[in-house]
């Protein structure tokens, strides 16, 4: 059994980890809107549960984990590409 991740490994655990909460709280949100919209067409919905502050910050939370891959992969070609070092 392996113990260690390799940066490519982690970074790709980290994206996925990250689209999965971003998709969460999008399902959250979306989940609200429509309870939210059920008055519309005559359909007494239950009382609307206090979630869409959540489903924001899973969106929130799970974009910045992914822009954070992101952006340590671009950090990453960088210091390793050896033209970018000269200038």
């Amino acid at each position: 059994m392996r113990v260690k991740m390799t940066g490519l490994e982690f970074r790709r655990f980290m994206d996925g980890f990250g689209l999965a909460i971003l998709m969460l709280g999008f399902l959250v949100c979306a989940v609200l809107l429509v309870v939210a919209v059920m008055p519309l067409f005559g359909v007494r919905p239950t009382p609307t549960p206090p979630l869409a502050f959540q489903g924001l910050v899973l969106i929130a939370l799970g974009g910045c984990l992914r822009l954070l891959v992101r952006i340590d992969k671009r950090l990453e070609r960088r210091s390793s590409d050896p033209e970018a070092n000269v200038g």
